[in-house]
């Protein structure tokens, strides 16, 4: 077993990751929303709308191999995932190194080390267990969302719709989990956050379940709509598979999409920043 000083030192040693977003798991989620609306018919049900045509992000198809450090992702999800309170903010948003400083196996010592589940962590409990997966998702999502859509800024979706710090509203129940947009506020991003220790059909069935959740959110003042993305992470003692779908057209790069929008001035207390 690591000492606590050789788990902290893994944190921040590269690991392997790979995101996939390609047209094969496109076609697995479009038939699998196809068997589940027909199930949903056959009961008399209306069937689940998701939105809009899935679309690949270019950049992600094929599947990329990339790197990414245990430490980074902690941060981001310690960020997104801790309210602002005045002067603790820096103190309180580190609980999650402290959380899973064991959660992640520490590198064997080879360029091809992948990010993988400790053995500690593939021992604890059931409940433990979909916590962490919920919670790896959020920090990997935020690390997408940074690093290849220059959205750092966050906040979760409840917080702007109760507190109206943006003129939006929920169309139904099923709601999204996070708005992300870029420093300048003119691009916004309404994510979806999966996770995930189970199979890969279990990781992308999560994913159609996604679907229908983020057109939930709608702008009221008339302009279109953000970008959706359903993002999901999948976690096993082999590797760790980050899964991105339905991003609108990408109008000017691959992966980034910069329509212009009214600058908005959040106060700085209801919303999120690293």
């Amino acid at each position: 077993m690591p000492t606590p000083l050789e788990w902290a030192n893994a944190l921040t040693t590269p690991r392997l990751v790979t995101i996939d977003s390609s047209q094969a798991l496109l076609a697995w989620i479009r038939t699998r929303q196809e068997r589940h609306n027909a199930g949903l018919l056959a009961r008399g049900h209306p069937p689940a709308l998701p939105k809009g045509p899935l679309a690949v992000v270019p950049q992600f198809d094929p599947r990329l191999t990339v790197t990414l450090t245990p430490m980074s992702l902690l941060h981001r999800l310690g960020v997104i995932t801790t309210p602002v309170v005045p002067n603790l903010t820096d103190i309180s948003a580190v609980w999650a190194y402290i959380r899973y400083l064991w959660a992640f196996a520490p590198p064997a010592g080879t360029q091809t080390d992948a990010l993988r589940l400790s053995d500690a962590a593939l021992g604890i409990d059931f409940h433990q267990k979909a916590l962490m997966s919920d919670q790896i998702g959020i920090g990997m999502a935020a690390v997408v969302m940074e690093r290849y859509f220059d959205a750092p800024d966050v906040a979760d979706v409840a917080v702007v719709v109760d507190d109206r710090v943006l003129p939006v509203e929920l169309t139904n129940v099923a709601s999204p989990d996070y708005l992300f947009w870029n420093t300048d506020r003119t691009a916004y991003y309404v994510v979806e956050c999966k996770g995930t220790r189970c199979s890969r059909s279990t990781a992308l069935q999560q994913l159609r379940r996604g679907t229908e959740q983020v057109p939930s959110l709608r702008f009221t003042d008339g302009r279109e709509p953000p970008m959706a993305l359903v993002i999901g992470t999948r976690l096993t003692e082999a590797r760790t598979e980050v899964f991105v779908i339905d991003p609108p057209p990408d109008e000017e790069r691959p992966g980034r999409v910069t329509r212009q929008g009214p600058k908005e001035e959040i106060p700085r207390e209801r919303w999120i920043s690293d």
